[in-house]
Parts: C-alpha cells; sequence; structure tokens
C-alpha cells in the first residue's frame, strides 16, 4: 500500500521572480504521490497563477486552494470587481484540476478529509467577527494596506464577504465520518497573530516599529473558527501574515507555514534550496506535530 503525504504551503507570491523560481525548481518526483494545500496568495497576475498551477500540478498528485487577497486584486488585464475575480480563479482551478471543495485523501487503511473554506476579512467597523485588538499607534485609515486601492466590490465589504461565506458546504465533511483537515486564507483567531509566549497585555510595553500599521484590523474572521467547530477540525491551516505559527488552542492545531517574499526569507536565514512545503499527515503516521511558534 503506498503512503500518501500532505504537504502545505500559503503566499506563494509569485510575482517575485525568486518565488516563481522556487516554485520551478521544487522536485519532479519527490512529491508525484503527494498533495499540497495552497491557502491564498498565488499572485494577482492572471497568467502567472495559470502558470503556478501548471507548474505545481505536474509536481504533485494534487492541489487544494482557497483565493487569498492578493489573488482577488484587479485592474489591467483582470476583471473590474474581485467578485468576478474571485470566480475567475475558480473557473481557472476546475481547468487545472484543483480543488477547491472538500474531499477525501488517503489511501484504504488510512485517510483524512481536506476542506478548503473560503473567506474574507472583516474589519471592527464592519463585524463584530472581526478579530481586531487595540494598539498603541493605530492609524484606522489603513493607507498603507495596498488592498484599499486593488480590492474592488461590485457591492458593500458586508455583503460581499457573506457571498465569499456562502461558498462553505461542509456537509461532506461532516457526514464522511473522518478527521478533518481545514484550511482557509485569513486567520480563525486572534491567539494564532501572536508568537510563542506573547500575550495581549505586552502590547503596552511592546516597541513596535511600524506603530500605525495594525493587522489585526485585516486579520480575518470568526466566522471561520466557527466553521472549524462546526467540521471538529484535527488541523486547521492559514495563511496571510507571513509568520510562521503552530499553536494548539483547545485541541485544536493552527498551522501557518508560507513561502512569503524573498526579503522575510533573508531576514530568518533560509536558503530557498532548502526551504519546502511543511508536512502535515501521511497515511502511515497520521498527523504530524510541530514546536509550537
Amino acid at each position: 500500500m503506498s503512503i500518501v503525504r500532505i504537504f502545505s504551503i500559503s503566499d506563494l507570491h509569485t510575482d517575485y521572480k525568486r518565488n516563481l523560481d522556487w516554485v520551478k525548481n521544487l522536485s519532479r518526483t519527490y512529491f508525484l504521490n503527494d498533495f499540497l494545500i495552497l491557502p491564498g496568495d498565488i499572485t494577482h497576475k492572471t497568467d502567472g497563477f495559470k502558470l503556478a498551477l501548471e507548474l505545481l500540478s505536474e509536481k504533485f498528485s494534487g492541489l487544494f486552494f482557497v483565493p487569498g487577497n492578493h489573488d482577488l486584486w484587479v485592474g489591467n488585464d483582470n476583471p473590474s470587481d474581485s467578485l468576478q475575480k474571485y470566480s475567475q480563479i475558480e473557473d481557472i482551478c476546475k481547468e487545472y484540476g484543483v480543488f477547491t471543495t472538500g474531499r477525501k485523501v488517503g489511501n484504504e487503511e488510512n485517510s483524512v478529509f481536506v476542506q478548503p473554506i473560503h473567506s474574507w476579512y472583516e474589519k471592527p467597523e464592519e463585524s463584530a467577527d472581526s478579530l481586531y485588538y487595540a494598539k498603541r499607534g493605530d492609524d484606522p485609515s489603513l493607507w498603507m494596506w495596498t488592498d484599499n486601492r486593488y480590492i474592488n466590490w461590485p457591492e458593500t465589504a458586508e455583503k460581499a464577504v457573506k457571498t465569499i461565506f456562502k461558498k462553505n458546504d461542509i456537509t461532506l465533511a461532516i457526514n464522511s465520518g473522518l478527521p478533518v483537515i481545514s484550511f482557509s486564507h485569513f486567520l480563525p483567531v486572534q491567539k494564532i497573530i501572536l508568537p510563542k509566549g506573547f500575550e495581549l497585555s505586552m502590547l503596552d510595553t511592546f516597541i513596535d516599529p511600524f506603530p500605525e500599521f495594525n493587522f489585526s484590523r485585516v486579520a480575518g474572521s470568526l466566522k471561520i473558527e466557527r466553521i472549524i467547530r462546526k467540521l471538529n477540525s484535527k488541523l486547521h491551516i492559514s495563511g496571510h501574515q507571513h509568520r510562521f505559527r503552530y499553536k494548539i488552542i483547545d485541541g485544536i492545531s493552527y498551522l501557518s507555514h508560507g513561502l512569503y517574499n524573498p526579503r522575510e526569507r533573508e531576514e530568518l536565514n533560509v536558503a530557498d534550496e532548502t526551504f519546502l512545503p511543511k508536512l502535515i499527515w501521511t497515511s502511515k503516521k497520521t498527523f504530524i506535530h510541530h514546536e509550537e511558534q
């Protein structure tokens, strides 16, 4: 019986040449029996998005994907609004055989159900489900947040968020009787924003190099967490924050592991050629646990 493995990596950002080269240089043989979870932010460029899926489809047995905010940027060769872009991305995924809905993965002896969660972040002025926390120096205008210029909803943000969340049908996952791995681009809980050992109470004394930017305003939504609880997920994977995280909260493991941008890898002294997608599950050993970050 062949061993099936599931890997994950978010935020490929292949509009950086080094990141696209990283995708091209992934082994063409090592992952051929494996699945890859991609929790959003491949690229805002349509041709680049297709190229990344084409390259990864040649290297993995199957791909799972949900869009992130960068994927929904519009302008130039893109549709006029971000919901149209969402539909375009889903059509491209179908064309390349990429899964945007849930399904069973594994072999006859051991299987798991992988469930994508389509989502968006909610700002504190928009919803009580925002992951917002107050921070000194915080600029509520978020003038530096690029989504303000490249995300274009055809209606209010609140209605667009509802439209995206309505894409989630979790019936098959719940009825499968299998352990569930869920994933979203955006974050489901505040606690995974913070690094190991850091509490919100420490913000009063923390010296913040970018006090005006409060990521929690655009981090995610508690709606994601409610879906995770309905699924009874064993592991939830997210992207978006460009930080490595692994935490166990109320019995659920939460993981963030992305390629991010070349400068961030350099700051961590991570060589491109040694950096790999994170192994999270095998049909032989089940879930892979990691050190808290």
